[in-house]
């Protein structure tokens, strides 16, 4: 991260392109992103380009893309496959990636890939079948969204940012060179901590939108004060993994901007409130995270492997 004054430098600096930018933004999700990604992708961290990214978006939605994308640091929109029909589990995840000469083959079914019809590249978990212990081993595989055997299909908007697309991810008997295969074990390495790592960004993303809202609105200075300082925990925080004393500031500054949405045009307000439900989807699994994280660093702490 850059230096505490530096950082806010570089924020205000953002903050005023981000307001004198006249242009309305192209209604297209991947040209959407691009505009998002224009301008912070010269920044040094990835945390910081999920703040700026988000502070240049019109809503959460949007923050939220700007936080996926940032977690997914690409030249290209990306969109990470791992849910199946049958869920997310690791054991739950038949879809396979079988040898077929100096290559592979890769078929199966994904659900809900966040941005999956709009997506350059997707990042495909597979199976590659099972340990010594009866476990699933899966791998991750890099493949071009348009490539033959490969079907897209948008799924139904979601009640809350409908803005962002999901699709259902068919792929029939598509091959794949070896390098396409990512090196390393596909949960432990990527899927895994790729959860924690997005957690991170999509919460900068959304302080990045929020700062905004604030400055635009005039809200009082102890909740600009509070977004403020969040924004600048949120990097630091990210090194230590458990973000549950994150979370529960992050929760009690959003009880306490509840009035001051008031200010706000309706539209800008009612988007709000109806975007806010995408705080609580994943609660329960970040909770048991976060639980799991800090089991770990108490192991760390008694010298314990």
């Amino acid at each position: 991260m850059m230096t505490e004054h530096r950082f806010l430098v570089h924020l205000f600096a953002a903050e005023g392109a981000a307001l004198r930018a006249a242009a309305p933004p192209p209604a297209a999700p991947h040209e959407r992103w691009k505009v998002l990604a224009e301008a912070p992708r010269s920044w040094p961290s990835t945390a910081e380009l999920a703040v700026v990214g988000g502070m240049l978006a019109d809503g959460v939605g949007w923050a939220f893309a700007a936080g996926y994308q940032a977690a997914l640091p690409a030249a290209q929109m990306v969109a990470l496959c791992v849910t199946e029909p049958s869920g997310g589990h690791p054991r739950s995840i038949p879809t396979s990636l079988r040898p077929d000469g100096d290559g592979y083959r890769l078929d199966g079914q994904k659900r809900f890939n966040t941005f999956g019809q709009c997506a350059e590249c997707l990042l495909v978990a597979a199976s590659i079948g099972q340990d010594e212990a009866g476990r699933n081993r899966l791998t991750l595989v890099r493949i071009p969204a348009r490539l033959a055997g490969v079907i897209l299909d948008a799924m139904p908007d979601l009640s809350f940012v409908p803005e962002i697309p999901h699709a259902e991810l068919t792929l029939d008997d598509v091959p794949e060179p070896a390098s396409a295969v990512l090196s390393g074990d596909g949960y432990e390495q990527y899927i895994k901590s790729f959860r924690t790592t997005e957690d991170i960004h999509v919460n900068a993303g959304l302080l990045g939108y929020l700062w905004r809202m604030a400055q635009r609105y005039r809200w009082v200075h102890s909740t600009r004060e509070g977004i403020l300082a969040l924004i600048m925990e949120v990097g630091a925080l990210s090194r230590v993994e458990p973000l549950a004393g994150f979370s529960s500031l992050r929760r009690r500054l959003l009880a306490a901007m509840d009035g001051l949405w008031s200010v706000a045009p309706s539209p800008v307000r009612q988007r709000w409130q109806r975007d806010i439900a995408l705080l609580s989807v994943a609660e329960r699994a970040h909770q048991l995270r976060s639980e799991a994280a800090w089991r770990r660093l108490k192991r760390g702490a008694d010298g314990e492997p």
